[in-house]
């Protein structure tokens, strides 16, 4: 008996293994391959979270950190110099045309960009001086006083100037553009609302015995001529939101022309008033450099005054790679001896605009040179297009895997299947 019982103890103890037949091997190998892959899935899913965590923290803090690295220092020589950040064409976007979910969230990040970037030109610059080149919004001719308020509320968020204890706060200088007060003479009632917001005036005193000349162009106005007081002293600079130098015919046509009903006269009789305008300013002030905006690229122009409003092109400035960031100096005195006027168009700011390439103008005058080079800031378009990207990775992996996952997961629940965690392996998804 002991021998029978010690055999089938052992014959139990010892149990042969199942043998799969090829229908139970096939559903084992298919059951581990989608194990796998689901496995896959949910290490890619970590990956890109972790991708998403890392674009947000380099798009938004780290590279505008590292772009301010490649900018220019400009040093000064005397205690007199005087630093200038120049701010052209920011076009604070509006909320007139569009009143849809997609224009705050354009809104927002537009707004976000340029408080970044103009926080790092601030912090380099350590400007003595900021001044606006006109186009500060990009509905503020056609908004009514409520938005105006309110875009200007935005202005004072994004633009914020930070000093500490031991440096005195910068002196801001604001001209209107044509976005900002309407176009060919302006409007009177948005010229006024412009000029008690922003506190514009005729000139400004500025340190290191500069005067700052506001010539509009647009409303054809500029300072009143004291003959007993010349301002020879000093270095005389125009602000302007549209050129000065350029030609009557480029002039008329780099302005924006929204209204169709304008007639041929009109624009004729406009393009010979701006073009007499121009020449009467530079008569009777003779400045020795010109600063505008407009055009939404660094450019230059030098030319002589008995050359004035001829067909010249405005050359490139610090837009080649290899000059980008490099500092351009001219002697104002030289310039001002061979009866040459400069001219420098600031870039535009924001990236709203449509250009590649945005930034602040940096300006040092010292000792009648001037030092000059552009504050180029990261290009936003390329930082957006990388979020579409992994936003449209995540959706796949939505729509493709996480969705059919989830209704047979449901359908298993309602049909009370017990056995559907063993079935499809949820374990490896994330819920």
């Amino acid at each position: 008996m002991s021998n029978r019982a010690t055999t089938v103890v052992t014959m139990l103890g010892k149990p042969k293994k199942r043998q799969l037949n090829s229908v139970g091997k096939k559903m084992f190998c298919n059951k581990k391959i989608i194990c796998l892959i689901c496995s896959s899935v949910r290490s890619l899913w970590k990956a890109l979270a972790f991708l998403m965590l890392v674009s947000i923290g380099y798009n938004e803090f780290l590279i505008n950190l590292l772009q301010s690295l490649k900018w220019s220092n400009i040093n000064c020589q005397s205690s007199n110099c005087t630093r200038i950040l120049f701010v052209a064409d920011s076009q604070i976007l509006g909320d007139t045309n569009d009143y849809s979910w997609i224009s705050a969230v354009a809104n927002f990040d537009s707004d976000w960009h340029l408080k970044k970037t103009f926080a790092h030109a601030f912090a380099h610059a350590r400007p003595d001086v900021i001044c606006f080149l006109g186009d500060i919004f990009d509905e503020g001719s056609s908004a009514d006083d409520t938005q105006y308020q309110r875009y200007y509320e935005r202005f004072r968020e994004i633009f914020q100037m930070t000093v500490d204890d031991k440096t005195d706060s910068p002196q801001v200088i604001i001209v209107p553009g044509d976005s900002d007060i309407g176009q060919f003479g302006g409007n009177s009632p948005k010229v006024n609302r412009f000029r008690k917001m922003f506190y514009e005036k005729e000139m400004w005193l500025g340190k290191g015995n500069i005067i700052f000349y506001n010539i509009n162009r647009i409303t054809h106005e500029m300072p009143s001529y004291d003959s007993d007081n010349k301002h020879d002293n000093y270095t005389r600079i125009f602000l302007s939101h549209l050129p000065i130098l350029e030609s009557d015919e480029k002039f008329s046509k780099k302005v924006n022309i929204k209204d169709n009903k304008l007639t041929k006269s009109f624009r004729k009789r406009n393009r010979i008033k701006s073009k007499q305008f121009a020449a009467k300013a530079l008569e009777t002030f003779k400045p020795h450099l010109i600063f505008s905006g407009h055009h939404h690229q660094s450019l230059i122009m030098k030319t002589k005054l008995k050359r004035l409003h001829s067909p010249e092109i405005p050359n490139s400035l610090n837009n080649d790679k290899k000059t980008a960031y490099a500092m351009n100096k001219f002697n104002i005195d030289d310039i001002f001896e061979n009866n040459e006027v400069l001219e420098i168009y600031i870039p535009t700011c924001s990236y709203r605009m449509g250009e590649m390439d945005i930034g602040f103008g940096y300006a040092v005058l010292d000792n009648q040179n001037l030092f000059y080079t552009v504050l180029w800031t990261t290009q936003r378009f390329y930082q957006l297009s990388f979020y579409l990207f992994l936003l449209f990775i995540v959706v796949f992996y939505i729509l493709v895997i996480k969705i059919p996952d989830m209704i047979v997961y449901i359908g298993n629940r309602l049909i009370g299947r017990e056995s559907y965690k063993n079935d499809r392996p949820y374990r490896y998804l994330p819920l």
